[in-house]
């Protein structure tokens, strides 16, 4: 995760993968809120805004996670993170990247939110993976 600032606010909703590949939702800033505590800010290791642009996250006032835009879209980045989500923690295939990322990324959120998960990660050289 880069850390930083920049004035631009994301496009909601926003994606935020975990050090886990934990794929991670946020339809608002106040659902970053409630998914990042500041100690923890480093375990985000990516976020990207509903552009796919890649999303830096800071803290202010000790408490308040600030998402920001750090720069243009990165599409191949967020399908990455998408793949490795539904690789590692579930037994279903990830969505396609189709139609543009604005029409993908409410697809990946409802199929995240819709798809059984593993009680455990897959690891990476496990060949039942996709």
């Amino acid at each position: 995760m880069r850390i930083g600032g920049n004035d631009r606010p994301p496009r909601f909703p926003c994606l935020l993968f975990d050090d886990d590949g934990w794929l991670i939702p946020c339809e608002s800033e106040d659902d970053v809120q409630l998914a990042v505590e500041p100690d923890f800010l480093y375990d985000i290791e990516a976020a990207f805004d509903s552009r796919g642009c890649p999303l830096v996250l800071t803290v202010r006032d000790d408490e308040w996670i600030v998402p920001r835009v750090a720069g243009p879209p990165e599409p191949d980045d967020l399908a990455v993170g998408v793949r490795g989500f539904f690789r590692a923690w579930t037994d279903a295939p990830a969505p396609d990247l189709s139609g543009g990322v604005e029409q993908w990324v409410p697809e990946v959120i409802r199929l995240v939110r819709t798809t059984a998960t593993r009680r455990r990660r897959r690891e990476p050289n496990d060949p039942a993976g996709r």
